[in-house]
């Protein structure tokens, strides 16, 4: 019995962490299959779900067989014996698979859901918060519970089934987190380029042709579907990607840092211990969210900020004496700690770019009155002050982190240094995994936006009482703050790894190759660098193009159905299906050059060198992260000011026009080329680990340089 309570076989907390949440999951699911849907809201529910099934068809023929390519590949390497170890493609396949399935489940949910909260609003906007939150949390939970789950059998497998020692452990489960990474990608990717479609051409055609409300129902349905592959399954899976990363990562970082000291799988296990007590700190947090009757945004916006609070007090409490415990210092839970402070400040930073709570989006949108040159210029600074704040916390944050666990920044001795770096590193990517322990209830309060949005639209095509609109507009204003969120702790989550995945290529490619040498003034890494730019450039240009493609297939056959419509009148049967198949084959074909963006790390390689591709790598994430704050903060501003004119009506027609315009351009902001950067960054760097684990096997990286 003494034995089985070895520290290495105290892993078995995150499968009670998964247990809860799972059963916390199927307990809301349980919940929210016995509340009522009335008609037509059920009809509407059941029109979103055939669109969504239809978008899928067409996403899969391209998202499949793309990932098939990259599973293919690996198992190719593994057979030329170059891999080394035969479970590294298996690890990528279930990464994805539970990435997919996760994604899919809060797409369901979402869809399951709307006609229940549409129905629910008749009671009151708090009726209807609680049963959204009712359903988010229950697709936020099952994503965490899958992940610790995950983790907890493949530990268990390469631990005690084939007696992995504790690099090659660690180094398999990466690959799980690659898997999982690059669907998360394919499915922002895909989801992102088909929702702006159908929005931008759902939006522009009430403009151009004067047709009735009730003729546009294709364009609102392929709108919803869009906003739940983007906001449902893109978030889900997207922070699903980012938690399982934070944790491998930090699970690498220990076994780098603490490879002959006795304290390894102490280390080891720490992080894990800080994901599930993540887990229980969420679940009490959302057994405490209840909304009273006659709340408004203010107090809805308050209660979930009380929420997170209370998760992180909790996970932060529980880690104290635990750190202490396991590696006989305060310095890992200082990290954690301040991962937990860094993610409560970046959620508050970008609320306030994304709530008409603030007077900045309030000024906002008072500038639609000037024009819609005057909205974009004050949005575009009001994001690019809150990308400044939250990357600003976030360096700080690194900082802090590193100091906390022995780091120094003093290199006279260099193995002293090299030392230090290991253990102020591990104490990054604790802060990492601090900064993401809360997800499950970052991500229910994240996918309320979704449910929102479609809630909003079945009232309004359902024909409900146009005096429910205000109380669902109460949900669907505090939608737009949340799904900014999301998006803000995704990228802010990988900004806090981005030091620690490059100190792990590094390090494994110079112990295996000596071929990295750290050099600003080297012409190969500045060459890596500016190769990065021009691949983040080309990528965005790529996005922008897929989208534009994609509106024109739609926005004709919306416009055919509504002339069709005006000719025969009442007895025309509106065809949603054949809109949205339409958008989602463009958007699929279009999917498929950005997608192949996954195999420049290998190319880089082969190139120029590890050297090369280390510029490459921070030219990417320095871009691409920085990008994704900046693009997520000013569309979530110029929608929110959007929201505001239309509420209160102010201005006259121009000032509506305009708002409309500017959210449109910030739509592809925040809704398409923001979170896909985020992805992508994720993406480069586990292919570029798995890079480190060829060298490590057979030395194929030692090119000069």
């Amino acid at each position: 019995m003494a034995a089985y309570f070895q520290v290495e076989n105290l892993f078995w907390v995150a499968f009670l962490a998964a247990a809860a949440a799972l059963i916390y999951a199927g307990v809301q699911l349980f919940r929210l299959w016995k509340l009522p849907e009335e008609e037509p809201l059920a009809g509407f529910s059941r029109a979103v779900r055939k669109g969504t099934l239809a978008f899928l068809k067409r996403q899969c023929v391209v998202a499949v067989p793309l990932f098939t390519l990259t599973l293919l590949a690996l198992f190719g390497l593994e057979r030329l014996g170059l891999l080394g170890n035969p479970n590294l493609p298996l690890a990528f396949l279930t990464g994805g698979v539970c990435a997919a399935i996760v994604g899919l489940f809060a797409l369901a949910l979402s869809i399951f859901s709307n006609a229940r909260v549409a129905t629910g609003v008749k009671e009151g906007a708090h009726n209807s918060f609680n049963i959204a939150f009712t359903a988010s949390s229950a697709a936020a939970f099952a994503g965490g519970g899958i992940a610790l789950l995950d983790i907890f059998v493949w530990f268990h497998i390469l631990r005690y089934g084939l007696d992995y020692d504790p690099q090659r452990l660690v180094s398999t489960l990466g690959l799980f987190g690659a898997g999982a990474a690059y669907a998360a990608f394919l499915s922002r990717l895909g989801g992102g380029i088909f929702a702006k479609a159908a929005d931008l051409s759902s939006g522009t055609l009430p403009a151009s042709e004067e047709t009735p409300e009730p003729r546009l129902v294709p364009g609102v349905i392929a709108d919803c579907v869009g906003d739940n592959v983007v906001n449902a399954a893109g978030a889900a899976g997207d922070l699903y990607a980012g938690y399982v990363l934070a944790i491998l990562a930090a699970l690498w970082a220990a076994v780098n840092a603490f490879a002959k000291n006795t304290i390894l799988w102490s280390a080891v296990l720490y992080p894990v211990v800080v994901a599930a007590l993540g887990i229980f700190g969420s679940l009490l947090s959302c057994l405490l969210i209840k909304a009273e009757e006659n709340s408004d945004e203010r107090s809805l916006l308050a209660l979930l900020r009380k929420g997170a609070w209370i998760a992180a007090g909790l996970t932060a409490v529980l880690s104290a004496p635990l750190s202490y415990l396991l590696t006989g210092t305060w310095g890992p839970f200082i990290a954690v700690t301040v991962g937990l402070l860094c993610a409560q400040a970046v959620a508050n930073l970008s609320s306030r770019s994304s709530s008409n709570l603030y007077p900045n989006v309030r000024r906002l949108a008072n500038t639609a009155e000037g024009g819609v040159f005057s909205e974009l210029t004050v949005g575009t600074g009001l994001g690019l002050r809150s990308a400044s704040s939250i990357l600003l916390v976030l360096i700080i944050a690194v900082f802090a982190a590193f100091l906390s666990t022995g780091g120094q920044l003093d290199a006279a001795y260099e193995t002293l240094y090299q030392n230090a770096l290991a253990h102020g590193l591990y104490g990054v990517a604790l802060a990492g995994v601090g900064f993401l322990s809360n997800t499950a209830y970052s991500l229910s309060a994240s996918l309320l936006s979704p449910i929102a949005d479609n809630a909003d639209c079945a009232v309004k095509v359902g024909g409900l009482d146009k005096a429910l609109l205000s109380r669902i507009d109460i949900l669907n204003s505090l939608g737009g703050c949340l799904a900014n969120l999301s998006r803000s702790l995704s990228a802010g989550g990988q900004l806090l790894l981005t030091p620690v995945l490059v100190w792990l290529y590094t390090t494994a490619v110079r112990t295996h190759s000596g071929a990295v040498g750290f050099s600003a003034a080297s012409p190969v890494l500045l060459m890596g660098a500016f190769a990065g730019a021009i691949l983040t450039a080309f990528f965005v240009s790529l996005l922008l193009t897929g989208v534009h493609s994609s509106v024109q297939p739609i926005a004709a056959e919306l416009r055919r159905q509504a002339r069709e419509a005006a000719r025969l009148g009442e007895r025309v049967e509106f065809d949603y299906t054949s809109c949205i198949d339409l958008c989602a084959r463009s958007a699929a074909l279009y999917t498929l050059a950005p997608g192949l963006f996954a195999a420049f790390p290998f190319a880089a390689a082969v190139i120029i060198g590890p050297e090369g591709t280390v510029g490459l790598l921070i030219a990417v994430a320095l871009l691409g992260l920085s990008g994704a704050v900046f693009l997520s903060g000013t569309g979530s501003a110029l929608d929110c000011a959007r929201r505001r004119v239309e509420l209160e009506r102010r201005g006259g027609a121009e000032t509506r026009r305009s708002a409309v315009i500017a959210d449109m351009i910030g739509d592809l902001f925040k809704d398409v080329v923001g979170p896909v950067l985020g992805t992508l960054v994720r993406v480069f760097f586990t292919l570029a680990l798995l890079l480190s684990m060829l060298a490590a096997s057979n030395n194929l990286l030692s090119l000069p340089g």
